[in-house]
């Protein structure tokens, strides 16, 4: 596993080098008591001021006179490192840098299950930093209650931020909600550079002082300085850190602070200019990470634009003494159970765990990749310098990065077998498009002399591209009024203008079906399409429910990639793959009869009588039924290849379904009442119309992340 060629920052795409610097930089301050009143309005109070300047500027922030916070630190940090040299290496993980410094960690964490404490072995000093910590801890969750209640008032959010995967659970709906209910993973880190390792720098300065108080100082001096951890922006949402604290350790658990440089952090701002941050001791720091980038800045309706801040660490050399780095850290992470990718119902946890899985796989946990031993076992990548040679991804020899996960090579596809082709393996897609690894679809490492890269779907010859002028909300309503004499009506999805984009009508039929009660329904789109379905949500099932439904689909005669399967079909969709092409065989005795797929003057219906799908009985006169609905009207499956539930306008990808675990669709066909179901269309995103009638929607901002971004603990580097 090629591990020293991936850097969080690189993955990030920042190409940012350590140079030399002997510039400082102090970051803005802001009183706790003035953080935690309530004087003046949010956006005039001066302390919120200096706020919104600090995590919009260079995403860094200062908080000042917390009562009892300065004697709390020192206390701590002297107490786990006299802990963590007592302990085992099973509950101290050590991990040594190119550059020659040794780093130890004591691990802990808090989520909505509880707090995870750090171990203590039986030993007597840890059991007495564990009641320290208590303290230390409860005032640092205090202060960053506080600063995620401010930061949260001073955005202007689309809301929900981020939403659960389970229906039960309420939806994120701002910075603060990530605070108070996601992961928080908590490290104290004891550095010492016990040799000039392979990168040779040696500096030292002293001490300094800020404003009258007592300064840590991160200035080493010296052009050959080189980075302990390189630049990087950190995976989680924010991280609170508490500045260093140099000892000696005398021998015999005697400790003392000594007037010795506690190496430089270093910082890249905005202006690209690289300084070196002046930490004083009695402040606790919030430095803003990748988390800003990924669902804040996207949902942001006033214009605010949070700063994700790239630092790095350069150790002075302490050869010869036993002198350590001490060091606290907190980062804020999303709940596990938060949706990164509604699409496709990707969990954080689910993409954190998938990271665990891939970079243990080769069985070398104590390796390059290390472990740390962070709560609830969390893996930490060590993040290394910047590389010009291209990165494997992290994968095994085996292997390669595709579809965000490492896969495996196959016998038609890999680097022999490709090569006597006279081709590459590569991650690509059916339409031959070459991926970096980091797209959603049908991608696998497949035999190719293509160059194309992959193209959004907007980009493809779409389906309503020659749809007739003139197509209009009434226009569609015309054409619904004429499909039958339905009694039940349910409006799917509507426009800003409240207008009607898709409809389900239905009655219960005059005969019986096969002995038993019937319904006649239609499924009605303002467009025309691929395909369009409808069908019941198998409980539980991944994708909020959608894995496993059983369906009722129809297929555009213009579709020409099954050409066996036009018209209209049941099915079962497949419990863990969701491409049609997966499960594309049709019930072999579908109670559906009288159905067809119409498309006229640019409006489109699916007509059906069933009272079962794919053996599943509906519940017709009695009794409800939890729905799902879907069409493809961007391009057509042979031209895109693909068969997501998709349209395009205006170059914007629109994502036409409903039902399932987050958003239910609950039918009772004895009940005829004309309803709206969720008429925001929350499940697709915020609704718009353009001029040719067909609705434009996009789901909240959640670009997916390298995988290799999801090393969630060694962000803790002080």
């Amino acid at each position: 596993m090629t591990w020293k060629l991936m850097t969080a920052f690189l993955a990030l795409g920042v190409n940012a080098h350590l140079v030399a610097s002997n510039s400082s930089f102090r970051p803005v301050s802001v009183p706790f008591a003035d953080l935690a009143s309530n004087r003046g309005t949010i956006h005039d109070n001066t302390s919120t001021v200096a706020l919104t300047e600090a995590m919009t500027g260079e995403g860094i922030v200062a908080i000042a006179n917390m009562p009892g916070y300065k004697s709390l630190r020192s206390a701590v940090l002297k107490g786990a490192h006299t802990c963590m040299q007592l302990l085992t290496d099973k509950d101290v993980r050590s991990h040594e840098f190119e550059d020659g410094t040794l780093r130890q960690t004591l691990a802990m964490g808090s989520s909505a299950a509880g707090n995870v404490d750090p171990p203590h072995g039986g030993v007597s000093a840890c059991l007495s930093l564990r009641r320290k910590l208590r303290d230390f801890r409860a005032l640092v969750s205090r202060v960053a209650s506080v600063f995620a209640s401010r930061l949260s008032a001073l955005l202007d959010l689309e809301q929900p931020l981020l939403v659960s995967s389970s229906a039960e659970a309420p939806a994120y709906k701002n910075v603060e909600d990530i605070f108070q209910r996601g992961e928080q993973l908590e490290h104290v880190h004891a550095y010492r550079r016990i040799s000039s390792g392979s990168n040779g720098s040696n500096g030292s300065s002293s001490g300094g002082t800020a404003a009258g108080k007592a300064v840590t100082s991160t200035l080493e001096t010296g052009p050959t300085s080189t980075a302990t951890v390189d630049f990087h922006t950190d995976q989680g949402l924010c991280l609170a850190f508490a500045a260093p604290l140099m000892m000696d350790d005398l021998g015999r658990g005697n400790l003392r602070t000594v007037d010795w440089p506690v190496g430089e952090f270093r910082l890249l701002l905005r202006s690209g200019e690289e300084v070196m941050v002046e930490l004083p001791s009695d402040e606790l720091f919030f430095l803003l990470g990748d988390g800003v980038h990924q669902y804040v800045n996207s949902r942001t309706r006033n214009g605010l634009d949070l700063r994700a801040a790239p630092h790095a660490l350069v150790m002075p050399s302490s050869e010869g003494k036993n002198q350590w780095r001490l060091w606290y850290g907190r980062m804020f992470l999303p709940p596990p159970d938060a949706l990164h990718d509604v699409e496709y119902g990707v969990t954080f946890g689910d993409l954190r765990r998938s990271l665990q899985e891939a970079w243990t796989s080769d069985g070398n946990v104590d390796g390059p990749g290390l472990t740390v031993g962070c709560s609830q076992g969390y893996r930490v990548h060590e993040l290394r310098k910047l590389s010009q040679a291209p990165s494997s991804g992290g994968c095994a020899s085996n292997q390669m990065h595709c579809w965000f996960r490492c896969m495996n090579y196959t016998q038609a596809a890999n680097p022999g077998q490709c090569a006597a082709q006279g081709a590459t393996v590569k991650c690509t897609n059916r339409r031959d498009e070459v991926s970096n690894g980091k797209h959603h679809g049908d991608y696998a490492p497949r035999c190719s002399n293509s160059t194309q890269p992959v193209r959004g779907s907007c980009s493809l010859p779409q389906v309503n591209a020659n749809r007739p002028v003139g197509t209009t909300a009434s226009g569609f309503e015309a054409f619904v009024a004429k499909q039958g004499r339905f009694v039940g009506r349910h409006d799917l999805l509507l426009d800003v203008q409240n207008a009607t984009e898709v409809v389900f009508l239905w009655r219960i039929a005059d005969d019986l079906l096969n002995g038993t009660a019937a319904i006649e329904g239609a499924l009605a789109f303002n467009g025309q399409v691929s395909w369009m379905a409808w069908g019941l949500e198998n409980l539980g099932g991944k994708h909020n429910g959608m894995n496993g439904g059983r369906v009722v689909m129809g297929i555009s005669s213009q579709d020409e990639e099954y050409p066996g399967l036009l018209g209209v079909h049941e099915y079962r969709i497949h419990y863990q793959m969701s491409s049609f092409n997966d499960w594309k065989t049709p019930y072999a005795t579908p109670a559906t009869c009288h159905s067809s797929v119409v498309s006229e003057g640019g409006y489109t219906v699916m007509h059906f009588k069933t009272n079962s799908i794919y053996g599943q009985p509906l519940n017709i006169t009695s009794g409800s039924n939890r729905l799902l609905w879907a069409i493809r009207a961007s391009s057509y499956m042979h031209v895109g290849k693909d068969s997501y539930h998709e349209g395009c306008r205006g170059g914007t990808r629109v994502r036409y379904r409903g039902g399932g675990q987050l958003h239910p669709w609950v039918v009772n066909f004895s009940d005829t009442t004309h309803r709206v179901v969720n008429p925001s269309a929350t499940n697709q995103g915020g609704n718009g119309h353009d001029m040719n009638g067909l609705p434009y929607t996009s789901l909240p901002k959640l670009p997916m992340l390298a995988a290799t971004m999801l090393v969630i603990s060694n962000m803790m580097l002080g």
